[in-house]
């Protein structure tokens, strides 16, 4: 039921206007029966912060409206000025998500340039290496480079399994190739050398052994993209000769 009430219109904001008067004393309604609806979602009023209605209008409380819309209010009094802000944490959280936006966008570029990197190296595989035919396998392990010197070693692991003939590594033709270079073996230094390479391999036997090279760059590293051609020899009785090709990254 509406009641007529004589107040005094002081810190309240009309819903169509907004506007400093004197104050003086004037008759309104409290209105009950009125309902706020924000966003689709029914409010319901404090005690004692019930619309008033004046000449047709309505008034309600600016503190109200401003916690309904997730700000808050100040009063000052010798200026007569309500000031409703925002809620600060709407701003903490509008940054985090920015900076979570610009993490993911560095992310997706850097997901990017390895996809783009992988697709340019598909040729090539990572260390060790295999190639199995003819009844032997064999496997490029790695690459080193000693740090006094410049020259450093092939390491491979030659496996016999069904070659009753014999299989040993032509290791004087073996040769590494990059996009600017080429390096061949070498046995210059003897210390370098392992005696059993000269040696046939027969069924069921393995040989763990290296090939020396030499004038490699200082760093391993420095050789990423390599084609590594070694040759082998098969049947010791009438021997003949196999090419294989690895291209690998020497990560």
């Amino acid at each position: 039921m509406k009641k007529i009430l004589a107040i005094a219109l002081g810190l309240f904001v009309g819903l169509s206007t907004f506007s400093y008067a004197t104050p003086k004393v004037v008759e309104a309604y409290l209105q009950n029966d009125f309902l706020i609806k924000v966003n689709g979602e029914f409010k319901y009023h404090p005690e004692g912060l019930k619309p008033l209605v004046y000449q047709n209008r309505t008034y309600l409380p600016a503190s109200y409206i401003a916690q309904l819309l997730g700000a808050n209010t100040t009063f000052d009094s010798d200026t007569k000025t309500v000031s409703i802000n925002s809620n600060p944490d709407v701003g903490i959280e509008q940054e985090k998500i920015k900076e979570y936006e610009e993490k993911i966008k560095i992310l997706e570029e850097k997901i990017e340039k390895l996809e783009s990197s992988t697709s340019a190296n598909s040729d090539y595989t990572k260390l060790p290496a295999r190639i199995a035919q003819n009844g032997y396998k064999l496997t490029l392990e790695g690459l080193s480079i000693r740090e006094e010197g410049n020259d450093g070693r092939l390491y491979f692991t030659l496996e016999n399994e069904d070659a009753d003939t014999g299989v040993k590594i032509d290791a004087m033709s073996t040769i590494i190739e990059t996009s600017t270079d080429k390096y061949e073996a070498s046995f210059q230094f003897q210390e370098n050398l392992d005696r059993d390479l000269f040696k046939w391999i027969r069924r069921n036997e393995e040989l763990k052994t290296y090939i020396p090279f030499s004038k490699l760059p200082e760093d391993d590293k420095e050789i990423r993209e390599m084609t590594v051609t070694v040759v082998l020899e098969v049947n010791e009785t009438y021997p003949k000769k196999e090419t294989l090709t690895f291209k690998v990254l020497n990560d």
